[in-house]
């Protein structure tokens, strides 16, 4: 059995859940699901439902299967809608609107970026060492991300698009000329998009320091504490590092990292409060 599946597997087989209230229903937890097509909400689900069994807490856990763009997402997280907690990149603006935990889920990697480019023009970014020469180039990215803010910081040219699935085609159409994604989701994005002119690029990424977490709203105490006292406890007994792996260590090894050139950016919207000094927190390679 695929060591991902198996620890999934031994999560559920395994969690013996605190007692039953006899005064009320446990709190439920409203989260986005997996899109059929769509990978990248498989392990921070997984991980959701490690550190809620981790902490000792009974929520009952409830998936949304609707799409959701990420700015009406915080709203119904900030209100306590249809969403009681979602996952993204931090930034003052979003810490300011949600309460964040403030443990990296992809543990920094989401901020280690290499490129998808059409495969008849594989090799872009073949002669790019230094960023004056990267900016002479467009980059797609969506509406409203961090990401977009951070390149654009760095004064590189960005095409942003109103839709994440919309980008693939963009990138095709050439309305862009590469689009950078995290090296622990695109290889997935690659494999699903190999028949329409799209391919990593092997030459080149980008390296900003970035934190993904969980977000609930500002005034749900018990759900920040669950969540923080679970991803803790999942950290020191290993169980949090497990899963990581069994999700990414193929990625990470993928990305063939000393064989890339590799441009470092500026991050301005890093809040000053970020974790920086838990080295355990981040992936060290």
């Amino acid at each position: 059995m695929h060591l991902r599946l198996l620890i999934l597997l031994t999560l559920l087989l395994t969690w013996v859940p605190p007692a039953l209230s006899t005064e009320s229903d446990p709190p439920t937890v409203r989260f986005l699901a997996q899109d059929s097509d769509d990978q990248r909400f498989d392990y921070p689900g997984a991980l959701l439902q490690l550190a809620l069994q981790k902490s000792g807490t009974e929520f009952d856990l409830v998936p949304n299967t609707s799409r959701i763009q990420q700015q009406r997402a915080m709203l119904e997280v900030s209100r306590g809608g249809q969403l009681n907690v979602m996952w993204t990149m931090t930034s003052d603006e979003r810490e300011n609107l949600l309460r964040p935990i403030r443990i990296p889920i992809y543990r920094g990697l989401i901020g280690l970026r290499i490129p998808l480019v059409r495969a008849d023009n594989e090799d872009l970014l073949a002669d790019i060492t230094a960023m004056d020469e990267l900016r002479a180039l467009r980059a797609g990215q969506g509406h409203g991300w961090p990401d977009t803010t951070i390149l654009q910081a760095n004064e590189l040219p960005v095409v942003a698009g109103s839709d994440y699935r919309q980008l693939f085609p963009m990138l095709n159409a050439g309305r862009f000329d590469y689009f950078p994604r995290s090296v622990l989701e695109i290889w997935a994005e690659a494999d699903t998009h190999a028949a329409d002119n799209i391919i990593v690029s092997p030459h080149l990424a980008l390296r900003y320091p970035a934190a993904v977490y969980f977000f609930v709203a500002p005034d749900d105490d018990a759900l920040a504490e669950a969540l923080e006292t679970g991803l803790n406890r999942a950290i020191a007994d290993g169980s949090f590092q497990a899963l990581f792996e069994s999700w990414y260590g193929d990625a990470i090894a993928r990305a063939d990292l000393g064989n890339r050139v590799i441009l470092e950016l500026d991050n301005p919207l890093l809040p000053a409060a970020t974790p920086l000094d838990r080295e355990e927190l981040w992936f060290q390679p």
